[in-house]
């Protein structure tokens, strides 16, 4: 069976059955077309922050619709995401992104991480449409 990346199984499903679902968090369902709708959307706000192939990106959301369209559109970018527990607490989160050194924290306080580019939720990146795709980097 050939291995077929994360991005392009959302892509292809977005354009095969958009209407099908993707995930479900909490009894709200997300389809194929939305997920990779808002990703692209976050993706884009991402790259706008300097974020792109081989950074990382810490990702401390609960799990939600929101932690899953954070970790695919760094994916898209070619990034890494990091995926910490939202519940952590702060200084054992603190030790983590110190020793990861994200280039870009998700689901943070900012006070928290002096020095850092974080946010506390992904409405604070200013998310707004866009007139294009994002890039499809080469497989690795």
């Amino acid at each position: 069976m050939a291995e077929i990346p994360m991005v392009t199984a959302l892509r292809r499903h977005a354009k095969e059955r958009p209407d099908a679902s993707a995930v479900t968090v909490d009894g709200l369902t997300v389809t194929f077309a939305e997920l990779d709708e808002r990703t692209e959307v976050i993706g884009h706000a991402l790259a706008r922050e300097g974020i792109g192939p081989g950074d990382r990106v810490t990702i401390a959301l609960p799990n939600s619709h929101a932690f899953m369209a954070a970790v695919i559109a760094t994916l898209k970018l070619g990034a890494t995401p990091q995926p910490v527990a939202a519940r952590l607490p702060r200084v054992e989160r603190a030790d983590i992104i110190e020793l990861a050194d994200p280039k870009f924290v998700i689901g943070a306080d900012p006070r928290d991480h002096p020095g850092r580019r974080c946010i506390t939720d992904l409405a604070e990146l200013c998310v707004a449409p866009h007139n294009e795709p994002l890039p499809r980097l080469p497989l690795r």
